[in-house]
Formats: C-alpha cells, structure tokens, sequence
C-alpha cells in the first residue's frame, strides 16, 4: 500500500486561532490526589477546545485520506500496534483526532510510544490524552510545526508556581 502524500499547506501557513489570555490559577494544594484531579479536568478542557477547533476547519480530502492511510498502514504493519484498534479518526485542514481503544495497559502504553511516531510522516505536532484505567487513548495531531496550540493558550486555567516561602 502507498501512501500519498497531500500538497503543502501554502507558506507561512494559516494560524488557527488567536491565544487567548487564560485565567491563572494556583493548582490546589494539598495531596496528590487533588493535585491529579484538577489537571485532569485541565487536560480536559485543553483537547473539548482542539476539538471545537478542528469542527470548524474545513476538510482537506487528500489530506484526511493520506492520514487515514498512514494510520491504517501503521496499524496493520507494526507488531508493537498489536492490541489496539482505531475507533475513529478525523481531519481538518491542518487538524487530525484520532481514537483508540486498547485491549490492555500495554497496549495502550505502546500506541503512546509508537504510533505518533509513525504518524509524524505526516502530522509535525501531536498531544497525546490518556485517563489511567481507561481503554482509550485519544490523539490529537497538526499538520504543520506551530499549528498545534498549546495547552497554554487553550486551556480554562494555566498553572502558576506557587510563590516561595
């Protein structure tokens, strides 16, 4: 099977949004468990917002089927890959989500190894999101180095070090 590779975004490329300016917020203190909750509920509204993001880029065709291609190539050839299955897999413009469901904990460490790897033929930039105990991974992957916002720019609250005693 080949791969084709879409045509070039056009130079400089398109930015996706504008960073907007977060509230910052001390992460709670206390123990670790609370600490763990608060940045999952942060990671959370991070890829809710990539998401709202790429639902509203425009679908690139030769560039959804080079993705879909890619992964579906990466998934039938590598051993590690074994374990793990795409549910589902969507793309933008400079965007791409996909979904995966693991059939254990090291599946599910090794798609987080391998498989982004295998994708950055294609996709420069990616942020992995994963829950501990959950069968699921999703990935979220830009076209182009600097198109991926950061999770500075696109989450409710960013973390500040707290002050000093």
């Amino acid at each position: 099977m080949q791969v084709v590779l879409p045509a070039p975004l056009p130079s400089p490329a398109p930015k996706l949004a504008e960073p907007r300016s977060a509230a910052k917020v001390a992460a709670p203190s206390g123990d670790i468990a609370e600490y763990i909750a608060w940045e999952r509920v942060q990671f959370g509204s991070y890829f809710a917002r990539l998401d709202k993001l790429r639902a509203k880029e425009p679908r690139d065709a030769a560039f959804a089927n080079a993705v879909d291609q890619l992964a579906r190539r990466s998934m039938a050839e590598v051993e590690m890959l074994a374990g793990t299955r795409l549910v589902s897999l969507e793309c933008g413009t400079t965007l791409c989500r996909i979904e995966a469901h693991h059939e254990s904990e090291l599946a599910k460490v090794r798609f987080g190894q391998v498989f982004p790897l295998k994708m950055g033929v294609l996709l420069a930039e990616g942020s992995l999101h994963t829950e501990p105990g959950s069968k699921v991974s999703v990935l979220q992957l830009a076209r182009g180095e600097g198109q991926l916002p950061r999770f500075t720019e696109l989450a409710e609250n960013q973390l500040v070090a707290p002050e000093p005693d």
